[in-house]
């Protein structure tokens, strides 16, 4: 997910599109335009600026994320390149959950607004505009840059040097920790509830037959006894969605968070260790593994110096193993990648003497 950039010419150039991995334009699907969400988007870069004589006629959709349905929306004669995320796209919701989804996030973001999180260096997106009936979507400012997961995969396919990455994590950690200073009633605990995050990520485990059901039991057990333990409260605002993809860094080298539809209170750890997890991952997969954590340790030190309560190690190791959990679901890795996650997450709970008897 990304979004509109007001100042700038409706024009996408060359590097910028293979920062985004735009999906090329014979894929099937990939130019499809929805005339109402046309429509909607030229209304809205009119009502944003002064009349023309000639309004913006349409020239391509290229989508920026297949799994998100995002595209980016190109004007001629327009003033804004616009990113717009697709709700009514995604084959895995009817029309009704499209449109909850597109308004949650449209609220969400309208809060952060007036909380103040879209006006500093390292903050959250900015929406522009919500179309909540059928077909659902929200327009966002454009933001240029390159997301933070995009970013290790090819600093580490260069070097195995944690020093290149040590500032975009750094910004990635300071955006974190100021949406963690954040307290507010408004926002509820259904969307993020920090409890459910373990149990469903093994119910996924269990229904993808990732390891066996005896060895999905005993993590099970192992899970239930840690989360027991630590007596998770929710407490503050967090992204609920915070990993490296969901971060887009600026040439500026500041940061800012995306997709933001998971956000609600909850503890902040989640965010930290499915971070770290992601991070951890990615170095393994992508890298030298000895470079995760190097990355980690930038990330906490950073996170601690800016948060409003430092990150406690036993939580943090906790949702680390939950976010290891959490990628090892994911069909499209292989399994004895899946399962080589799964150990770590295991030695993650043991670390902190959360093992089974």
């Amino acid at each position: 997910m990304a979004a509109f950039g007001m100042d700038r010419m409706p024009v996408t150039t060359q590097a910028e599109t293979v920062l985004w991995q735009t999906v090329s334009s014979n894929e099937p699907g990939s130019t499809e335009i929805h005339p109402v969400i046309t429509q909607w988007v030229r209304q809205l870069d009119l009502l944003r600026h002064a009349p023309r004589s000639v309004p913006p006629i349409m020239l391509s959709r290229k989508r920026l994320s297949p799994s998100r349905r995002t595209a980016l929306y190109e004007f001629d004669g327009g003033s804004m390149t616009c990113v717009v995320k697709e709700y009514w796209r995604d084959p895995e919701c009817d029309e009704a959950t499209a449109c909850m989804r597109a308004r949650h996030e449209s609220e969400r973001l309208t809060l952060f607004e007036r909380l103040g999180l879209c006006t500093s260096a390292d903050r959250t997106a900015r929406i522009l505009s919500a179309r909540i009936q059928p077909p659902p979507a929200i327009a966002l400012e454009y933001i240029e840059g390159i997301d933070l997961a995009t970013l290790i995969k090819k600093m580490l396919a260069k070097t195995s040097a944690a020093e290149c990455l040590t500032a975009p994590l750094m910004a990635a950690a300071r955006c974190l920790a100021r949406i963690h200073r954040v307290r507010h009633a408004a926002i509820d605990v259904s969307r993020s509830s920090s409890d459910s995050y373990p149990q469903s990520i093994l119910d996924a485990l269990r229904a993808g037959s990732v390891i066996e059901e005896k060895k999905l039991n005993r993590l099970a057990r192992l899970v239930s006894r840690a989360q027991s333990a630590l007596s998770i409260s929710h407490c503050r605002l967090i992204h609920g969605d915070a990993n490296p993809s969901n971060f887009i860094i600026q040439p500026s080298g500041f940061a800012v968070a995306i997709d933001l539809e998971r956000a609600g209170n909850g503890d902040p750890h989640v965010d930290a260790g499915f971070l770290v997890a992601d991070v951890i991952h990615l170095s393994k997969q992508y890298g030298d593994p000895a470079t995760a954590g190097e990355l980690a340790s930038v990330f906490r030190h950073t996170y601690n110096g800016y948060a409003c309560q430092p990150l406690d190690p036993t939580r943090e190791a906790f949702f680390t193993a939950i976010g290891l959990l959490r990628i090892a679901r994911n069909g499209w890795l292989e399994m004895p990648h899946r399962r080589r996650l799964i150990r770590q997450a295991e030695g993650f709970l043991a670390a902190f003497c959360l093992v089974d008897d």
